[in-house]
């Protein structure tokens, strides 16, 4: 029996042993949140238009709802269609929630790849235990565990931007024609999974030119011009059936754009142009291009609410600095640590050419998505939009592991690990409205990071346990009135305009309830200096 226990043992002992306990416990972790969370704001709209792209409707007939509804949700109808096949006449009548739920652990699968590419990369860039490091530090991250039990395109796009710049970190190392089609083909599917992955268009050829000029390659024209022609079939060929070839080569003149930019390429190309992808995926661009112009701010035209940070809230705008406060607020304290000593390293240590080879294709990605959202984004709803460099920064911290050498250098490594570990299962089961110790009082976070990264809609079951032991608590309405009441973070500041609850903003939050319910209590000597103060 001892023998056996032994040798069970040094199995888990090996990395790879040590990996597959991480992702173990990573599913287990993740299961637990998937039970937690209640149906969401999107994920109904996801479901359903990945449903009519499987039914070959892809049309995009709400813009509103639709906007950035991608093909690649259509894995998460995989349980539905097999529970289907296995009963024919199956028909359900619960407005999708059972196939949600269901849906939720196919997300929860893929994501899995997120932690087994950021440890083949590290390994291959800074050895097999940073490759373990940087694996742990990505399947306890709250960001990314939060949208990996979702039906929605965020956990995907982390995924798929990973991928892509791991392929072409390959490439260049290697640049056969069999890599760039892995590349070509992961560049592609990429736009399947997210909008804003299409900058990977722009991010790719830059970094590609860069290592060009750093390295004083000469380029091979032939090469390129072959390499070209592949790629743009690829893209052509895995767009196209992304969307089942549905109202592909639509002419230009046939499009009805709604956003500046492409109604200004409508206007200067000519109308009888012949367009080789899916109309579905152009008007996609046009809509999301359209509502990021826009912003949020009013439920019927764009369906977003204000952007709110920092106190401030904003309509039909964006806040230059949402993305940083909340990247500041929201990330482990240990991991910006960890960051730290990754930048210390790479200044003390390594050389020009180094660090265009290796850390740059790391670190490219997340300084252009931070520049272009900060900047030029005006539907800031959460950090869930930017979750994809996570993973980046990940790989990027595996560089201190090398450099560990010291028992004090050890053990503060030990310290911020096991932290960080007690700074995130805090929030067990309930990682979407996450916030690190720089926010200690938690009932106060939504001054601090706003409304959307903590209320998605995900919190209605922890309310509703809540409420079946405090009875007396209540809803809200537009008029004064005394008593405990509960509202979310989203309607406290009116991320919507409708000044339902603006008697409430008089009064200071009591507690909060699974860290994105509001509790407010109003008392008759509270109530009777409002009404002094409304006369």
């Amino acid at each position: 029996m001892m023998r056996k226990i032994k040798i069970a043992f040094l199995h888990f002992a090996k990395p790879k042993g040590f990996l597959t306990l991480i992702i173990v416990f990573y599913l287990f972790n993740g299961i637990s949140y998937i039970r937690m969370q209640s149906v969401t704001f999107d994920e109904g709209s996801f479901l359903h238009y990945a449903n009519k792209v499987l039914h070959k409707h892809p049309d995009r007939t709400d813009p509103m709802s639709q906007n950035s509804k991608m093909p690649i949700v259509m894995l998460n109808l995989i349980p539905r269609i097999i529970e289907q096949v296995i009963h024919p006449q199956l028909h359900k009548s619960d407005d999708g929630v059972s196939d949600i739920l269901m849906g939720r652990y196919v997300t929860l699968f893929f994501s899995i790849f997120i932690i087994l590419i950021v440890y083949d990369w590290t390994s291959k860039l800074y050895g097999i235990h940073a490759a373990l490091f940087a694996a742990f530090l990505t399947s306890v991250c709250p960001n990314l565990l939060s949208n990996a039990g979702f039906v929605t395109t965020d956990s995907y796009s982390a995924l798929f931007l990973l991928l892509s710049m791991y392929a072409t970190w390959l490439f260049i190392r290697n640049s056969s024609l069999k890599r760039f089609c892995i590349l070509s083909f992961l560049l592609a599917t990429s736009q399947l999974a997210k909008q804003s992955l299409a900058f990977l268009y722009v991010i790719v050829p830059l970094y590609i030119l860069t290592y060009i000029l750093v390295q004083q390659k000469r380029p091979h024209w032939k090469k390129i011009a072959v390499y070209s022609v592949s790629f743009l079939g690829i893209n052509w060929l895995i767009i196209n059936a992304g969307f089942l070839f549905v109202n592909t080569n639509v002419q230009l003149k046939n499009f009805t754009f709604i956003s500046d930019a492409f109604q200004h390429l409508q206007h200067i190309l000519p109308g009888s142009l012949y367009i080789p992808f899916p109309k579905a995926f152009i008007t996609g661009l046009d809509i999301a291009k359209h509502f990021d112009q826009l912003g949020g701010g009013d439920w019927n035209i764009c369906g977003n609410g204000n952007v709110t940070i920092l106190g401030r809230s904003a309509t039909f705008a964006g806040i230059w600095y949402y993305y940083i406060v909340s990247l500041f607020f929201k990330t482990p304290i240990a991991i910006m640590f960890f960051i730290a000593g990754g930048i210390w390293i790479i200044v003390r240590y390594r050389s020009a050419k180094e660090f265009f080879a290796n850390e740059f294709v790391l670190i490219l990605p997340v300084v252009f998505y931070l520049f272009y959202m900060s900047f030029f984004y005006k539907c800031q709803v959460g950090i869930r939009q930017i979750i994809f460099i996570y993973p980046l920064c990940y790989i990027f911290c595996g560089n201190i592991i090398p450099h560990i050498h010291t028992l004090k250098r050890q053990m503060v490594l030990i310290c911020l690990s096991l932290y960080l570990v007690v700074s995130v299962f805090i929030y067990w089961s309930n990682y979407y409205p996450y916030t690190n110790e720089f926010i200690w009082d938690k009932k106060m976070a939504y001054t601090f990071v706003g409304a959307s990264n903590l209320e998605f809609r995900q919190g209605e079951i922890f309310l509703s346990r809540y409420l079946l032991t405090h009875p007396d608590v209540k809803t809200p309405t537009s008029k004064p009135d005394t008593g405990t009441f509960f509202i979310n973070t989203n309607d406290f500041l009116d991320v919507w305009n409708f000044h339902r609850f603006d008697w409430l903003h008089k009064f200071r939050p009591t507690d909060q309830v699974a860290y994105n319910w509001l509790l407010i209590t109003v008392s008759p000597g509270d109530l009777k200096d409002l009404q002094n103060e409304q006369k």
